[in-house]
């Protein structure tokens, strides 16, 4: 071959090198000139797709031209904790399923298998030898489209500004992957792939040494390149800042576009409580001269971004959760609101076992929390030394009696110790206080139970450590006597109605359905029209109620009224009824009151309710009689609220 011929085929390859790798702009060669060189390349026997290309090329249209592109192509060190698109296709290529793109146990028990298969140390670390085995032929043959509107040549500019939304503003000991500086990076006039970022650690060795384990940059999940944070990673700049360089990336930033990249970290598992709160870390692109990131534009020209004013400041590393966890206590809404007992059992029928009084919750966050002992207190209202007495007190999870402890005579303090009870994170357990009742007489005597976060209420973390509750529980009274009516309600309502004519007066009218049982004897009650009726019209019998407050007697509307309905069926006597004992009844009453103020001014508005506050019986034929006023007040037994007509 002359040496016009080498030269000539020489020039061929070259031409169709550029037509095949690399775009160039149209307006560089004459039309005599592109038809020169596509007739030397037909001289020297090119196919037509190559003649085809080159001169696509040259005469700057768009061609279609085979190139070689990379799939599956490994450029990262991959290891235990890797995430990201790389580990995806790792996974994928040695079969390990599900592919979910986490460096794990199985993964890595897959790569030392390939490790072996090629004859290299099986670590279980994907590093360069294994690289170069996994990346030996991966390429294929495909057909892309390039024009001559590419910014390859092109020269571009990169800028960046500080993206931290959404990240996390409490740490905690031995974090994975957590979110400490973001930035924004946007390409202008050229795509420029990111190649490097240098963050600053500050001025102080305690980041890499104390607190922090490894850092990562990342692209949403994926991690794009990763380090250990020691002092053979970290350096110390001139001006005293310790940084650490992370390289290996090759992240696109397109044209006119943009890309956010997060600066991750992993945590120390144990961290020094000095330098848990009193080292502050600011993390930064380390840029003095604008610098901390270095991206390649589409002429190949290093292009530079990024200053110190890209930072964040990690005041506080909290504890891990199990140190931070906490136990709430608090009443539960099936607690029993106040009633009226009956301890009519026993060989002297004045005992009651295991009466409710308090329903309470605890609620466990941020960790597993063990109860061990949980104390009460059984306060006791009576108005004689010698009536009703609560002696044990039993704790309940659900129907199952955990423990159970003795009540101290004068104090009413109880302790259920060493019940060991897990309240689960993140979730609540739902406990019973009941209480023993013994030697009640006809004298009421009110019992309340509470449980209060106090030193003696004794509980711990997974880790065995003391949590100190918080909240409290109270419940309300439970009247206890061993003679006497048990009342319940099951209904009650209100209706109002206007004046039939301008001027005329409104009305309200309230109606109750109370079920009453006889326990303990017989039970007497007195008729409206007598002089001890069970309920009169007074503010001993109802309450009205104006805008959720009680008013005075003073107050009360004119011309109220009280109906009560007898039930059929129970023995009659002077002025009333009797209800025999372990029988029950309902009754039904009413309560009317007109719409005018006490001064007979008509009633121009107001939301108002009325309180069924007290009913009044006899258990010795209507000899003497008690008042039960235990509703007076309580919300369970007061209707909803109207406005009344005007």
């Amino acid at each position: 071959m002359n040496r016009i011929k080498i030269v000539g085929v020489l020039v061929a390859v070259a031409l169709v090198a550029v037509a095949v790798a690399t775009p160039v702009q149209a307006a560089s060669l004459t039309s005599a000139q592109v038809s020169a060189i596509v007739s030397l390349l037909q001289s020297f026997g090119a196919d037509a797709s190559t003649v085809a290309s080159v001169q696509g090329t040259l005469s700057g249209t768009s061609v279609s031209a085979p190139v070689v592109t990379v799939s599956s192509m490994f450029t990262m060190d991959l290891g235990v904790g890797s995430r990201g698109a790389e580990v995806t296709a790792l996974q994928n290529k040695l079969g390990v399923a599900p592919a979910t793109g986490y460096f794990g146990p199985l993964t890595k028990a897959a790569v030392q298998q390939y490790q072996a298969s090629k004859g290299i140390s099986a670590t279980g670390f994907v590093g360069p030898l294994t690289r170069a085995a996994l990346n030996a032929g991966v390429t294929t043959t495909t057909t892309t489209t390039t024009t001559t509107t590419s910014t390859t040549g092109v020269e571009g500019t990169l800028s960046v500004t500080a993206s931290n939304a959404g990240l996390p503003s409490t740490i905690y000991e031995g974090d994975s992957m957590v979110g400490v500086l973001g930035f924004k990076i946007e390409a202008k006039n050229s795509d420029v792939t990111v190649q490097r970022v240098k963050v600053s650690l500050g001025t102080n060795t305690y980041a890499y040494n104390k607190i922090y384990d490894r850092i990562y940059v990342t692209d949403g999940s994926n991690v794009l390149a990763s380090s250990d944070l020691n002092s053979s990673t970290v350096v110390k700049e001139s001006d005293g800042t310790y940084t650490i360089t992370l390289t290996g990336m090759n992240v696109v930033v397109p044209k006119d576009g943009s890309k956010v990249l997060t600066v991750k970290v992993d945590v120390k598992g144990s961290v020094d409580s000095t330098y848990r709160t009193a080292h502050a870390v600011a993390f930064a692109l380390y840029g003095t001269s604008n610098d901390g990131i270095r991206g390649v534009d589409g002429a190949g020209i290093n292009q530079y971004a990024g200053s110190n004013a890209i930072t964040r400041t990690i005041s506080t590393i909290s504890a891990v959760l199990t140190e931070s966890a906490t136990l709430t206590v608090s009443k539960y809404s099936t607690s029993p609101v106040a009633s009226e007992a009956v301890a009519a059992s026993g060989s002297s029928e004045n005992e009651y076992d295991k009466l409710t009084v308090l329903v309470m919750e605890v609620k466990a966050e941020k960790d597993n929390v063990t109860i061990n002992d949980l104390p009460v207190v059984i306060a006791k209202t009576a108005s004689s030394a010698t009536t009703a007495t609560a002696t044990t007190a039993y704790l309940f999870d659900g129907s199952t009696e955990i423990a159970n402890a003795a009540i101290d005579a004068q104090t009413g303090y109880a302790k259920f110790t060493d019940i060991d009870l897990t309240v689960n994170k993140d979730s609540s357990r739902i406990l019973t206080v009941k209480v023993d009742i013994r030697t009640a007489d006809s004298v009421a005597t009110t019992f309340t139970a509470s449980a209060t976060s106090s030193s003696a209420f004794d509980a711990e973390n997974g880790a065995g450590d003391d949590v100190n509750p918080s909240g409290s529980a109270t419940g309300e009274g439970i009247t206890v006597r061993n003679v006497g009516p048990e009342f319940t309600l099951v209904s009650k309502s209100l209706t109002t109605s206007a004046g039939t004519f301008d001027g005329a007066t409104s009305t309200a009218r309230a109606e109750f359905v109370v079920k009453v049982k006889a326990v303990g004897g017989t039970v007497t009650l007195g008729t409206a029209a007598t002089g001890t009726p069970a309920f009169g019209t007074s503010t001993t019998y109802f309450k009205v109620y104006k805008d959720g407050v009680a008013l005075a007697g003073s107050s009360l509307k004119v011309a109220s009224s009280t109906s009560l309905l007898e039930p059929s069926g129970l023995t009659t006597v002077t002025g009333g009824f009797q209800i025999a004992e372990g029988n029950s009844a309902e009754l039904l009453v009413s309560f009317t009151f007109d719409g005018r103020d006490a001064s007979y001014a008509l009633i121009t508005g107001g939301d108002y309710s009325v309180n069924l506050a007290g009913i009044k019986w006899s258990v010795d034929n209507g000899a003497t009689f008690d008042t039960s006023s235990f509703m007076s007040g309580n919300s369970s037994w007061r209707t909803s609220g109207k406005t009344m007509p005007i």
